[in-house]
């Protein structure tokens, strides 16, 4: 997830402790007024990547809250001065231009060197209400309302709430928020079927009793407050609050410092060797030399190791090898795809082009971000005439007739972020490196599921409605095949 702002509290004043009980804190930098600087944390004063807004996350060190308004003027003194107020009401109104507000729940923790971000939440699940059955106003009263797919049955149809069938990204559990428009509330409890009836027929029960237990495999729990307001055009979102975590930066980050002089006599191998300073006599000039840096968390497989702008999954970590490069900042990459890890000292990532190396190139080992989620739903009659082309056609359900046989039917998905070269385009486990994006594609793809992609490692994007992937063996798509744009 995008981090839209990040800080660290340097110091406590004096006197914040003199606002315990209230429902505010004051974050302030170097330039805090004499007469308030001690009741502020004191931070320093960072940019802010985007816009603050009303459901994005913020976090205090792992204690993450919702924002729920934004004044007009916080944004403009957290990015000049590092002042503002965060006040823990709840109220979806700012009265105060320079405060942000969050939803209410127990005040954070805060200790010098707490560190504080704002993020975009992860999307885990997004739909959208299309109609009310005609009957679910006879449910006023009630603690529950259903959602439903076109394939309602007859009998049960005119008491739901009709939605498309959407894809799950992730896991649906307890801690999520559940969200209709601006409304919100944490899930307590998960039934066993909630998810799967939710992700293949687009139908859950939702019951506000904040029970913690899930006794109806088909139900998704959340707390107890005033039931949603919900109409035709009601935004359904289910979104990770655990920001922090997802978006504290990379695992591992490194700057390639200089190359030994025989690192060209590997030239047709499919590895390379990292080393610090410490790397001996008889191997240096085989290594391209870093810093000894540390690590933020686990090397493991699904993540992205990076050369620049040039991105490698993570297939296989042998156990030595985060421990040599946290300790030396030595392992060996090898680029075979390999799942196994047959050497204790090696990261192994995906098998294509090695990266080029040169000094200053950066070295990032991240969690993937999702771009873009979805699943083909049916195989135009026609698809197979472009046997030996090198593009296929993806289309929502409002593809033209004329096109459709031609086409991979999709749902019409969400986009989150850029699509951009040097991203991985999958088709399950299928994957290929984004070489360009032309500036319709983006808009095609969120607004009509519509976009060609062309497999002939372009680096130039001639038409403006396709993106480009690296040139090698066309992907295998069926049914249900798995489409992901990763960051």
């Amino acid at each position: 997830m995008p981090i839209i702002y990040e800080n660290t509290v340097k110091a406590l004043g004096s006197q914040v402790n003199s606002f315990a009980g209230a429902d505010f804190i004051i974050l302030f930098g170097d330039s805090a007024p004499a007469e308030l600087k001690d009741y502020c944390y004191s931070v320093d004063v960072n940019p802010i990547q985007g816009d603050i807004k009303p459901g994005q996350i913020l976090c205090f060190d792992d204690q993450a809250y919702m924002i729920t308004a934004v004044g007009s003027e916080a944004p403009v003194t957290l990015k000049g001065l590092g002042h503002c107020t965060v006040r823990f009401s709840g109220d979806t109104t700012a009265e105060m231009a320079g405060t942000i507000y969050v939803e209410k729940k127990d005040m954070p923790t805060i200790t010098a060197g707490s560190k504080i971000q704002i993020v975009d939440p992860k999307v885990v699940y997004e739909n959208e209400v299309k109609a009310l059955g005609s009957q679910v106003n006879s449910f006023a009263g009630a603690d529950f309302i259903i959602l439903f797919g076109d394939s309602a049955p007859a009998e049960l149809k005119d008491f739901c709430y009709s939605v498309d069938v959407n894809p799950i990204n992730g896991d649906i559990k307890p801690g999520q928020i559940l969200r209709f428009g601006e409304q919100s509330y944490t899930i307590t409890a998960v039934g066993t079927e909630a998810p799967v009836t939710l992700k293949g027929l687009g139908h859950c029960t939702i019951r506000f009793n904040g029970d913690t237990t899930a006794e109806m495999a088909g139900t998704i729990y959340v707390e107890k407050k005033d039931m949603p307001t919900i109409t035709a055009g009601t935004k359904i979102q289910i979104v990770e609050m655990d920001g922090s975590k997802e978006a504290s930066g990379p695992v591992y980050k490194n700057v390639v410092k200089a190359l030994g002089s025989q690192v060209k006599s590997f030239a047709g191998a499919d590895f390379i060797i990292l080393f610090g300073d410490s790397a001996p006599a008889e191997l240096k000039d085989y290594c391209y030399s870093v810093d000894v840096n540390p690590i933020n968390g686990d090397i493991k497989p699904g993540q992205i190791l990076s050369f620049g702008n040039q991105s490698y999954t993570i297939t296989a970590v042998g156990s030595e090898a985060p421990v040599t490069l946290k300790g030396l900042g030595h392992c060996t990459v090898r680029f075979s795809g390999d799942t196994t890890a047959e050497m204790a000292g090696t990261i192994y990532v995906e098998k294509k082009a090695m990266p080029t190396i040169e000094v200053g190139t950066e070295i990032e080992i991240r969690e993937p971000k999702i771009i873009y989620d979805n699943t083909v739903k049916s195989l135009g009659s026609q698809v197979k005439s472009f046997a030996g082309a090198d593009f296929i056609i993806l289309f929502g359900d409002s593809a033209p007739a004329e096109l459709k046989d031609y086409c991979y039917s999709i749902d019409v998905n969400p986009i989150h972020g850029d699509i951009q070269p040097g991203q991985t385009l999958k088709f399950d486990e299928q994957a290929y490196t984004i070489t360009a994006v032309g500036s319709e594609a983006p808009v095609t793809l969120k607004g009509l599921g519509h976009c060609t992609v062309r497999f002939s490692g372009d680096t130039t994007a001639e038409m403006a409605g396709t993106i480009y992937v690296e040139k090698k063996e066309m992907p295998k798509i069926g049914v249900n095949t798995h489409i992901q744009i990763i960051g």
